[in-house]
């Protein structure tokens, strides 16, 4: 970063933001996503990415990805080729969306990849090193994480478990 940070503030929606002596954003969190979104977080094409680094392969590298593409979703795992589309189930205009953000009850909003169940509390997306992309929501009142959806494999996506694509790839 060649900006001097002068402070920072996190949000009301977890967003950290570091700022400038002119009160202008110099850098936030919802930009660099790692392995996890909040409500209101987006994937955008070309700048940002969830991975995850797999549980059991061989190669000591290797990365599971989730981005945003010009027709939806990729799902990728590298260094090998795999990669999947998930695409727009409900598309809400004719412009290509840049950015798919996770809103309550669906992952791509404005164009819907995925349909997710309606937040009681707080949601949070994660991509794991087993490969799937679980939705969790904080428990209350004991205020502890539970899984509410596998993403991938329990919702619209019907993808392929990865431990099943690692297994066919390194035979």
């Amino acid at each position: 970063m060649s900006v001097a940070v002068a402070g920072m503030k996190l949000d009301d929606l977890g967003n950290l933001v570091l700022f400038d002596r002119k009160n202008s954003s110099a850098w936030q969190s919802f930009d660099n996503p790692t392995d996890t979104l909040v409500l209101g977080q987006s994937l955008c094409r070309g700048n940002s990415s969830l991975s995850a680094k797999p549980s059991i392969t061989k190669w000591p590298g290797a990365r599971v990805y989730l981005s945003a593409e010009l027709d939806g979703l990729q799902y990728s795992f590298k260094p090998a080729a795999y990669t999947q589309l998930f695409k727009a189930t409900a598309a809400s205009t004719n412009a290509t969306p840049n950015c798919y953000a996770f809103v309550n009850g669906s992952f791509g909003f404005p164009d819907k990849v995925f349909s997710l169940p309606l937040a009681g509390s707080m949601q949070l997306m994660r991509l794991e090193s087993d490969g799937h992309l679980r939705l969790y929501e904080m428990g209350i009142p004991q205020l502890e994480l539970r899984m509410v959806l596998d993403v991938f494999f329990e919702g619209s996506g019907g993808g392929k478990p990865l431990l099943r694509i690692l297994l066919e790839i390194e035979k």
